[in-house]
């Protein structure tokens, strides 16, 4: 069941809407919330607008978007959309009344679906996009509303793009053949924030899904507890911690763990003779091989009988190559001298640890394109080329559950994120409007106005 949290009563929407008692009049009766008095609780009689409903149809409809799909509080909802506490609640129970809403799923009539979608998403920007990056194999784009409500909250707008992501994906996933198969559907889970938010907001499920594998990407990056809050960061947002949430949330089979660091010590960066023998270590560990095989560094591995080459989909984020991505801030492994140079060269970001570049621009500079790939012997993940065959093996029309569910924002990291596109890693994207509109500049789209380039 969908929890629809109410931070500041300490309850749930959706507990609060189930026993409201709704006169003909849609007046809220023995809400201590509402104004009692007729023009408060009285929903004016308008003109049908939208293909027979009205604008409060539509009002409660988006209204409880963002409580149920978003799970917004009251008072989210309330800045969000400029209305008072006692409308919220009377635009819910009306979508209630109307049985529109049969928890834990939101199922207004299409008409109503579409306008909603309108008011939420920036249809026109997404659908420019999609169109736009279809060619390589992007299937769809879900372009999110980047206002800000909440002044307490950093990753604001991330986190909501994180539940939109959440919502799509138990749909998603909802629509595969299930099974009793173990392994049946495999879904590698990257580190980061963008993955952390979108996992932490998977609906329980109340039924068992054993087919369902999880499989970290990316093993454990060590950070010293001295810094305190880089230690933080690794640990919530570890690709092992994040699959163990997923599978918990899909009562799946124990999700495999990686236990494998992230980062090799960059004292073995360029000493060709200790790496292998290092790596030779690594190829050991049975976590390792269940999930990648014996040979895959050095490209040998059969992919068949291992679990990345098997695998359905993948949840992830990437970050923008700068001082403040986890590859320089918390797994060190970047100086700044050389990320000047990467970045100077045309490298954009990493995806999985490893370094991308827009594919349609050559790195010409021979000495960074070798750095970059020394940089990349030093991290234990899942490769581009591994996130481009998931995207190129999914069918989203026959099979919805399959591909890369992409999730990012911020205008710095545009760049990026469409370089992850252009490559073919995609076949699904996340993002906020003034990304996907920074995306479609480069793309050579106009603009249309200001940004907000803010990276919560």
């Amino acid at each position: 069941m969908l929890a629809l949290t109410d931070s500041s009563q300490g309850g749930s929407i959706a507990d609060e809407i189930a026993p409201l008692e709704w006169r003909h009049n849609s007046r809220v009766q023995n809400d201590p919330r509402v104004d009692s008095s007729p023009e408060a609780n009285d929903i004016p009689e308008l003109e049908p607008r939208h293909n027979g409903f009205t604008e409060s149809d539509v009002e409660s409809v988006v209204v409880a978007h963002y409580a149920v799909n978003l799970q917004m509080s009251y008072e989210d909802i309330e800045r969000m959309l400029g209305l008072s506490k006692a409308t919220v609640a009377r635009r819910l129970g009306h979508v209630k009344e109307m049985q529109w809403l049969l928890p834990p799923k939101l199922s207004p009539p299409p008409p109503l679906q579409e306008e909603c979608l309108r008011r939420v998403q920036c249809v026109d920007l997404q659908q420019q996009l999609q169109d736009l990056l279809k060619p390589y194999g992007l299937h769809r784009v879900t372009v999110l509303q980047d206002k800000r409500v909440r002044d307490d909250e950093p990753h604001e707008v991330l986190i909501r793009m994180g539940q939109a992501a959440a919502t799509r994906l138990v749909e998603a996933l909802g629509g595969r053949d299930r099974s009793s198969e173990p392994d049946g559907v495999v879904v590698g889970v990257n580190w980061g924030y963008s993955t952390r938010w979108t996992i932490q907001h998977l609906t329980q499920q109340d039924s068992s899904n054993s087919d369902l594998a999880f499989v970290p990407l990316i093993g454990n990056l060590s950070v010293e507890d001295q810094r305190e809050k880089e230690y933080e960061e690794a640990w919530r947002c570890s690709a092992n911690r994040l699959a163990r949430q997923a599978g918990e949330r899909f009562m799946a089979r124990e999700a495999r763990r990686l236990t494998t660091p992230a980062i090799i010590p960059r004292k073995f960066l360029g000493n060709r003779e200790k790496l292998d023998t290092v790596w030779e270590f690594i190829e050991q560990d049975p976590s390792y091989l269940r999930i990648f095989g014996s040979g895959y560094h050095n490209g040998t591995a059969n992919q068949d009988e291992t679990l990345i080459g098997r695998m359905d989909t993948i949840i992830t984020g990437m970050s923008a190559l700068e001082a403040t991505s986890s590859l320089v801030e918390m797994a060190r492994l970047i100086d700044q001298h050389e990320l000047d140079q990467l970045r100077n060269a045309g490298y954009l970001g990493d995806l999985g640890g490893h370094l991308i570049h827009d594919p349609e621009q050559k790195i010409t500079h021979e000495a960074t394109r070798k750095l970059a790939e020394s940089l990349g012997d030093l991290v234990i993940s899942a490769r581009p080329d591994d996130f481009r065959a998931v995207a190129q093996r999914a069918d989203p029309g026959k099979r919805p559950w399959t591909g890369v569910f992409m999730v990012g924002r911020g205008v710095g990291k545009a760049p990026a994120l469409l370089a992850a596109c252009r490559m073919g890693a995609v076949t699904e994207l996340f993002t906020d409007r003034a990304t996907a509109q920074r995306m479609a500049e480069l793309l050579g789209c106009p603009g249309n106005g200001e940004v907000d380039g803010r990276e919560g």
